[in-house]
């Protein structure tokens, strides 16, 4: 029988280097799945290996998967790294633990506890879009699980509501402030966080919103590491390497960086050891990103999946794709502020290189998920900033058409928060009538933006072409140039 991976059976070649047992947990992570450990653990991991103490403390809100998967192996896990050139593999060692609901509501002062463990710096956040409960950028009161959390329901269901719940922990205590860091592809994620935890705070108790407001940090971040699915290939890869069975290892590219605002209440680790930057204004860089990376992602995953392509990789060795999405990426580039340190051209043509990473399996199906959550900022915006400035917005329609169309084509099972109503809108509707129920989605599409005619009409044209010739045949007769 082969032996689990753990504490006693890591191979010590493979592990950072430093004492794990000088670790204590300083930072709180919520959503501790696969994009967090293949990017902040190890990058918390070079910074312990400089003398650091920052131990992750993990919390799934949703799924107890990942603690079954990682407490018998004391939190440890491999993360393999590739591109063309090659591959790295090595054990992560910052990640102590990892809880999930059901151990959260069997020992419900866990939470508690934490937050007024006086090591406890930072609270962290990978939790997704969907995962901050906003309409519109302001908080859905309505949410089950943010009603759940205002009516004091444990264990907390929400993010928001459980740092609401931690902070104000902290406050009845006379502890210090914390840093409330998101990790997610969210316009000012920072700014953002803050607003919504304010928001829940106030329905609560106006002087602990008066505290946080005053003494509680909220720096927004850029985050930027491709992070396919884990397989059962991966799994059977990782064993045979080791000799041990990992439940939990993360493949990703060896490409990772990592933007922070130098905004914290306290310390924080020395994250710069692990390639970090900490910068005065995140926006340019966080504008980039969601806008050329996770855009033409987006772009690449409708369209390469309506063109049969599985991976991200296949779709962008398309010529005819590849053609589209080097268009979309200068166009998204047209609308972006300059970029300290940053050529943007050189950036396209260096993504246009990820994206094709042969090592990597990154398929359109995952990246086709929550589409009501990132394509207001990675597609609507930069559209109708390019209409607003007499622009052409041809590729943001296009991946606009296409991602109606995949939604039509994939059914009312997509994985969306929103897959009823926006199977609704475009089943069985003409081109125009699609376009124009979806303009009347609220919180989706901005009004201006639905109410330009050019728009309308592009994008009910790209659908038409596409529900008449398919994919292939529709970007055979297109000219991005």
């Amino acid at each position: 029988m082969i032996r689990r991976l753990d504490a006693t059976t890591a191979p010590a070649a493979l592990l950072p280097s430093f004492d794990r047992r000088r670790l204590r947990p300083r930072i709180l992570h919520i959503g501790p799945g696969a994009f967090h450990r293949a990017h902040q653990v190890p990058a918390t991991d070079a910074a312990n290996a400089a003398w650091g103490d920052w131990g992750i403390a993990g919390l799934s809100l949703k799924s107890d998967r990942l603690a079954r998967a990682l407490t018998p192996q004391d939190g440890l896990y491999t993360l393999v790294a590739r591109d063309m050139e090659g591959c790295d593999l090595g054990l992560c060692a910052s990640l102590l633990s990892v809880r999930g609901p059901s151990q959260e509501k069997s020992s419900s002062n866990w939470l508690d506890g934490i937050f007024l463990s006086v090591p406890l710096a930072i609270v962290s956040l990978t939790v997704t879009e969907k995962g901050y409960c906003a309409r519109d950028r302001s908080l859905d009161l309505d949410h089950p699980d943010i009603a759940a959390d205002l009516r004091g329901e444990a264990p907390p269901q929400s993010a928001v509501g459980l740092i609401a719940r931690g902070l104000a922990a902290r406050h009845r205590h006379g502890l210090p402030p914390l840093s409330i860091m998101s990790c997610d592809n969210l316009p000012a994620n920072g700014a953002l966080l803050r607003d919504l935890v304010l928001a829940f705070a106030a329905e609560v108790d106006d002087r602990l919103a008066a505290w946080i407001a005053a003494e509680v940090a909220f720096p927004a971040s850029m985050v930027d590491r491709i992070t396919p699915a884990t397989t059962d290939a991966l799994l059977r890869e990782v064993t045979e390497a080791h000799g041990l069975h990992d439940a939990a290892p993360v493949v990703a590219e060896r490409y990772s960086a990592w933007v922070i605002e130098d905004r914290f209440a306290g310390d924080r680790p020395a994250w710069e050891r692990g390639g970090a930057r900490i910068v005065a204004d995140v926006a340019p860089f966080e504008a980039m990103k969601l806008r050329m990376l996770n855009g033409t992602h987006s772009l690449l995953a409708y369209a390469g999946a309506l063109a049969g392509h599985e991976l991200t990789r296949d779709a962008v060795a398309d010529p005819a794709l590849a053609a589209l999405a080097r268009a979309h990426l200068a166009a998204a580039a047209a609308t972006l502020p300059p970029v300290p340190g940053v050529e943007t051209a050189a950036y396209a043509e260096e993504l246009l290189q990820r994206f094709a990473n042969p090592a990597l399996g990154h398929r359109t199906a995952q990246i086709a998920i929550d589409g009501s959550q990132k394509l207001p900022q990675r597609i609507f915006a930069p559209a109708l900033e390019t209409l607003q400035r007499g622009g052409s917005p041809a590729t943001y329609s296009f991946a606009t058409a296409s991602w109606m169309h995949w939604i039509e084509q994939t059914g009312p099972v997509i994985d969306d928060p929103r897959a009823a109503e926006l199977h609704a809108a475009v089943a069985g509707a003409a081109a125009d009538d699609a376009v124009a129920r979806f303009s009347t989605l609220a919180d989706l599409i901005p009004s201006d933006l639905a109410a330009a005619p050019t728009w309308r009409q592009t994008v009910a044209a790209d659908l038409a072409a596409l529900r008449g010739g398919g994919m292939a045949a529709t970007l055979a007769k297109r000219r991005w140039a």
